[in-house]
């Protein structure tokens, strides 16, 4: 595996790990603009992969801006699905962290793959609101919940209980 640096947040340089397969692959499949733009030499933050219509490199808000436009269609396409309201890139990146996490992977690799230089950053992924959770089941199975007051509410002696507990 190899490295290819790329310009991050502010002044950080992210080393993306690149595979010798897809390595081979982007040459083959990219040899004129990798050889015209030396795609594929070791560290060359001047030469992009992408371009936009332009044939200008592809920005932040461009990436926003093409995320945003096939968001539209999606939740035209899909209107049953649940979508949030804006996409940006970096929820990309959150999405894949935590899909990754999820599926148990060591949270030294994601970070190594998410390019943090401490794990405590990666570690943010390991918090989640529960709550945000629950609204976003309770939006997509409207069946499972129920406007009843749970019993425990009901009961005064569990009430009182929880309510001493908390007292010095």
């Amino acid at each position: 595996m190899s490295s290819n640096v790329a310009q991050g947040r502010g002044v950080c340089d992210i080393a993306a790990k690149v595979r010798k397969a897809v390595r081979r692959a982007m040459s083959h499949s990219l040899r004129p603009r990798a050889t015209e733009n030396h795609l594929l030499d070791m560290g060359r933050k001047q030469s992009p992969l992408f371009y936009n219509s332009r044939h200008q490199p592809f920005t932040r808000p461009g990436i926003t801006y093409t995320l945003g436009k096939y968001l539209k269609k999606a939740k035209i396409c899909h209107k049953d699905e649940m979508f949030p309201d804006q996409l940006h890139p970096h929820m990309l990146r959150h999405s894949k962290a935590l899909h990754l996490l999820e599926s148990g992977v060591n949270l030294i690799y994601i970070r190594d793959l998410l390019g943090h230089v401490s794990v405590t950053t990666t570690e943010i992924y390991l918090r989640f609101d529960t709550e945000l959770k629950r609204k976003a089941l309770e939006a997509a199975y409207p069946q499972v919940t129920t406007p009843e007051t749970p019993a425990w509410e009901d009961n005064t002696d569990i009430l009182q209980w929880l309510q001493n507990l908390c007292r010095p």
